[in-house]
């Protein structure tokens, strides 16, 4: 799927109800990104057969979404090619949800989690969402660059 168009069908799914999908990745180095991206739950499905989701041993329910639906908590995989690409486009989408739900992130904790990802973009977009919420732990991801 082409970047525009997976930026697209995101933008689509954080109009509904707030669904957590956490994304986890490694960037070839055994360095580790991700983030809780807020889905509505009736493209959920469309998502992971999309992307290859994947339920490891931990895949749990989650309590909370916008309209008292029970969210999902999933795990996927993201693309050998441009991981750090795939972490922008979801922080993009988070502060999108954001934008249209102002109490969305204090809801459902929708920022950015980064673990030992020492790149500059990644980490500016961490602290931009952080500055809104400074007791957020992000903040000192961005600041550190090591693991929460």
């Amino acid at each position: 799927m082409r970047r525009d168009a997976m930026s697209d069908c995101i933008d689509d799914r954080i109009e509904g109800n707030f669904v957590f999908l956490a994304v986890r990745a490694t960037d070839g180095s055994g360095r580790r990104a991700g983030v809780d991206l807020p889905m509505d739950p009736d493209e959920l499905a469309r998502f992971e057969g999309e992307q290859g989701l994947m339920a490891p041993s931990d895949y749990r329910i989650d309590g909370y979404s916008k309209d008292g639906i029970v969210g999902r908590m999933g795990f996927a995989p993201f693309r050998d090619d441009s991981p750090l690409e795939d972490v922008n486009l979801l922080c993009r989408a988070v502060d999108a949800a954001s934008r249209s739900d102002p109490h969305a992130a204090d809801k459902v904790a929708a920022w950015a989690e980064c673990w030992e990802v020492d790149d500059p973009r990644v980490l500016a977009g961490v602290a931009v969402r952080s500055a809104a919420d400074p007791t957020n732990m992000a903040v000192t991801a961005a600041e550190s660059g090591r693991a929460l």
